[in-house]
């Protein structure tokens, strides 16, 4: 069976869960009961599981331009991607710790790049991924089963069925989120000054530390 590149085949294969069979063919401009009843669930199930989890092919990187002031509890505000479902981290080096969000700005102190002017800040995130054809199958088949579950309830309402969807969720979701987590590159962090006295500190104050330092264990 090939791989869903549409909405409305996303639908259909949710509906497939349910017992109905090849209703939905538009839900962009929906004309039919079901299809408004697909319209209108959706975005908000696709959206809440891609939110939910850091998907690798929704993550995002980009530039952000300082906006404004942050007020009296920082000194600088960024405007969140339109797209952006879900930080993930902030800054060079993922260095930004502490930050708030308030109506999709970003509130940050003025050093965190350690410079008296603030540039571009960088962002990572979950983006609001749209495109079917290139999700990752096992995300796909998660969101199948989650949208029938929701479904379920504008169409027929019974129990034993979402009770049985739920049991598959709860079987398909640890499976596609854990590929999803050894899928992930591994993150590059640049030391300090203070990341390399404690790593001496580990080896009571040597001059030198082994070649093969990582392998001793962390205080």
């Amino acid at each position: 069976m090939p791989r869903p590149t549409t909405p409305a085949e996303i639908c259909n294969l949710a509906l497939l869960q349910l017992g109905e069979r090849g209703v939905v063919v538009n839900i962009e401009t929906p004309t039919n009961d079901m299809e408004v009843l697909c319209s209108q669930q959706y975005d908000l199930t696709r959206r809440g599981l891609l939110e939910e989890y850091v998907w690798n092919f929704a993550r995002e990187e980009k530039q952000i331009a300082r906006t404004g002031d942050g007020g009296v509890d920082y000194t600088d505000r960024y405007l969140m991607p339109s797209d952006c479902l879900r930080i993930i981290s902030l800054g060079p080096n993922h260095c930004v710790k502490n930050y708030d969000i308030h109506d999709r700005e970003i509130y940050v102190h003025a050093n965190w790049g350690n410079t008296e002017t603030p540039g571009p800040l960088i962002i990572r995130y979950v983006k609001d991924h749209t495109d079917v054809s290139r999700w990752s199958s096992l995300f796909t088949r998660v969101l199948i089963i989650q949208l029938a579950i929701d479904l379920s309830y504008g169409i027929n309402q019974k129990t034993s069925q979402v009770q049985m969807l739920a049991q598959r969720l709860s079987q398909e979701l640890p499976k596609a989120t854990s590929v999803n987590s050894q899928q992930k590159k591994p993150r590059v962090v640049a030391l300090g000054a203070a990341d390399l006295n404690r790593i001496d500190a580990i080896f009571d104050r040597r001059d030198s530390i082994p070649d093969n330092w990582w392998t001793y264990p962390q205080p």
